[in-house]
C-alpha cells in the first residue's frame, strides 16, 4: 500500500534487539482456491486475513509488546528514533566523505 498523503510522516522501525529495520505482521491468511484442475494443480485468487495477532523484528523474531490501547504508531514513537540520521550534518560535512 502507498500512502501519498503529505500530511503524514513515515514512521520507522528499529528493533530494540537486534538494530534491524525489518517489521513483521503475524495474521492468519486465507488464500482463494479459483481454479482445480485434474492433474493436481491449482490457482490462487485473492488473500484474505484475519485480525494481526502480534508485531515482531523481521531479523530476530524480538516480539513488540504493547499496553491496552496502544496502537503500532504509537509503539514507534515511543520505543524507536524517528530522527533521520545524519540530519545534524551540514551540508559541507555529508560533501567531504
Amino acid at each position: 500500500m502507498n500512502h501519498e498523503t503529505k500530511d503524514f510522516r513515515e514512521l520507522k522501525f528499529v528493533c530494540p534487539k537486534c538494530g534491524a529495520s525489518s517489521l513483521c505482521a503475524e495474521a492468519s491468511v486465507y488464500l482463494a482456491i479459483e481454479h482445480v484442475y485434474d492433474d493436481g494443480v491449482f490457482e490462487f485468487g485473492d488473500m484474505n486475513s484475519d485480525e494481526i495477532s502480534d508485531y515482531q523484528c523481521g531479523k530476530c523474531g524480538y516480539k513488540l509488546e504493547f499496553s491496552e490501547d496502544m496502537t503500532l504508531s504509537e509503539w514507534l514513537m515511543t520505543h524507536c528514533s524517528q530522527d533521520e540520521p545524519g540530519a545534524e550534518e551540514s551540508s559541507d560535512q555529508a560533501s567531504e566523505v
